[in-house]
């Protein structure tokens, strides 16, 4: 599998508002969403999912700390991400389809 394709235009994927900052973290499987961390959902720090076909995101995270989004597992079906609660770091696992999220079975910190 090619991760590289030529660019031929440039296409705004997101409204930017303000000093919103976006970034990318990971391509899902199939190549039709994005897993991205962004400060426009309150000015904190949030994962989310952005749909490359629709443009929508959907929100992982609503918190006033940082989350901060790893990648999607191999299977494609669950997202990781790490949330900083005060110094305390635990990870986390997102089912896609259920929009679940997991606590990681190993010590915060």
């Amino acid at each position: 599998m090619s991760l590289t394709a030529p660019i031929e235009a440039t296409e705004q994927l997101l409204e930017h508002t303000g000093k919103q900052l976006v970034s990318i973290s990971g391509v899902s499987r199939d190549g039709r969403t994005l897993l991205i961390n962004s400060n426009a959902k309150g000015g904190y720090q949030n994962v989310a999912l952005l749909d490359l076909t629709t443009k929508k995101l959907r929100w992982l995270t609503d918190t006033q700390w940082s989350a901060a989004p790893e990648a999607f597992t191999p299977d494609g079906e669950s997202a990781v991400y790490t949330l900083n609660a005060d110094g305390r770091v635990s990870t986390r696992l997102s089912t896609l389809r259920q929009c679940g999220s997991l606590i990681a079975a190993c010590p915060q910190g």
